[in-house]
């Protein structure tokens, strides 16, 4: 397809400013425009559907689950299955031919569809991603160092489009009992099942941090 649907899911639970402010001004304007939007609440408040409703914008649309997690009471535990379980629902629900995942604090860049997609259809790759940059709250900004092939600590999901017929490589609640974040085990299981990753040199992403700068040029995982 020469312009096939694209589905983001963006997990959520009570940062609705962010959502309205951040990530989904980010998504809607970028220069490939044929997407659909899944804000996933996880038992989110109605501050969440208000957001959605002002954004006014069919291609944007809201499901919210009615209990949140359950998650681990430690909180790094809590930490690595984060939004597990509306991610999950958003894959269901999803449409398009490819899907992308956003955290609800950061941005993808104008680029981010566009440059993803084309890689992943001139060189038949299932699952590409690019580069991302991390922002500080002071307002530094340094690059953080993805590799090729996926590597632990050098993978994030939000750099990456993949297509739609692996989504029956869901997100595990059980990827606490291996000490893994739920993003990177979803690659390393689709890396051991031979999905075809591809990797571009454009920046795609931008995550946001509360910390300050650290005084290095590279951020790695």
């Amino acid at each position: 397809e020469a312009n096939p649907l694209v589905s983001f899911v963006i997990p959520t639970y009570n940062r609705f400013e962010l959502l309205r402010d951040r990530s989904l001004p980010s998504i809607l304007t970028q220069t490939y425009e044929n997407l659909e939007v899944i804000v996933s609440g996880d038992d989110s408040p109605a501050e969440t559907a208000q957001v959605v409703e002002e954004v006014a914008d069919p291609r944007v649309r809201l499901i919210n689950r009615t209990v949140r997690g359950p998650y681990p009471e430690n909180p790094q535990e809590r930490w690595l299955m984060s939004g597990t379980p509306p991610l999950n629902d958003g894959l269901a629900a999803a449409k398009g031919r490819w899907i992308a995942i956003l955290g609800d604090d950061d941005e993808v860049t104008p680029e981010h569809t566009a440059a993803l997609l084309a890689a992943a259809q001139e060189r038949r790759r299932e699952h590409c991603y690019g580069r991302m940059t991390i922002r500080f709250a002071d307002g530094g900004e340094l690059e953080w160092e993805s590799k090729f092939p996926p590597a632990y600590g050098h993978y994030t999901l939000q750099l990456a489009i993949y297509h739609a017929g692996l989504r029956f490589f869901q997100f595990e609640p059980g990827d606490v009992a291996y000490a893994e974040p739920n993003d990177w085990s979803l690659a390393r299981r689709m890396a051991a099942a031979g999905v075809r990753f591809g990797k571009i040199d454009t920046l795609v992403c931008r995550k946001y941090e509360n910390r300050p700068t650290p005084t290095i040029d590279r951020v790695d995982g």
